[in-house]
């Protein structure tokens, strides 16, 4: 019975030093985001503006230059594209120029192993898994011929639905995933004992948006037929952040 108490006993000293070991504090900071992958040559793909806030945890490992780092952070990514294209309008050939935004928010969890290259500086890498948690995607067409046939649609690509063209409900497929996996590298610059500048850049692993083919658009040179856009993407964003310890 003593025995036990004892071991008791130390597994909750252990874990109480562990705990005091560890920095915890918060971060927040700029992201540029985008969607990789081939693109059709009449699309343009473009980055996205968005931001990150969180929670970051550092624990020090048995070497004094090596530390485990995490952080949960509420991130807003995505990406933009614009496309430009010929179309039969009314039995005639017209520009269609279409932007499109999708904006998503995910929940991002990195865990890097971090290495203090200097007293102040570090560098650091490792997974990372997000979730996806609210998305939308909105095209903007502009017909540079016919101004009254301009419309926009929005809906959200994690499902199934339909959206309205001209008072016509038209289908759409889901194409984007909820899960989104990666590897996440970049460096810390401690300011000072509290603050820090860092800068991070996430990759992608898995197809976050798979696009289906798309038909009954015509060629820029004026050839008609499939316009094939069928493509997966992954996601890249990169981060510049501010943390705060506060311990």
């Amino acid at each position: 019975m003593k025995t036990k108490n004892v071991f008791l006993i130390v597994l909750v000293a252990i874990s109480i030093t562990g705990y005091s070991q560890m920095r915890f504090g918060v971060i927040a900071g700029l992201n540029i985001a985008s969607l990789k992958g081939t693109y059709p040559s009449n699309i343009t793909n473009k980055q996205k503006i968005g931001f990150h806030a969180g929670a970051t945890a550092e624990y020090p490992l048995a070497n004094p230059k090596l530390a485990l780092a995490a952080q949960l952070l509420y991130s807003t990514q995505g990406s933009v594209t614009q496309r430009s294209q010929l179309s039969l309008d009314n039995g005639a050939y017209t520009y269609i120029d279409q932007e499109t935004k999708v904006n998503f928010t995910e929940i991002d969890l990195p865990i890097m192993l971090r290495y203090y290259v200097l007293y102040n500086l570090s560098i650091e890498g490792g997974p990372q898994i997000g979730y996806v948690v609210k998305a939308e995607q909105k095209d903007e067409y502009t017909n540079s011929a016919n101004p009254v046939r301009n419309y926009t649609t929005t809906l959200d690509p994690l499902k199934d639905g339909t959206y309205t063209e001209f008072g016509a409900a038209r289908p759409y497929k889901k194409s984007l995933e909820t899960v989104d996996f990666g590897l996440n590298f970049g460096a810390v610059y401690d300011m000072s004992d509290r603050i820090s500048l860092q800068a991070h850049y996430y990759f992608g692993l898995n197809t976050l948006q798979s696009i289906p083919n798309v038909s009954g658009y015509y060629s820029p040179s004026g050839g008609t037929g499939l316009y094939s856009t069928s493509s997966d993407y992954k996601n890249s964003v990169f981060q510049v952040s501010l943390g705060y310890k506060f311990n």
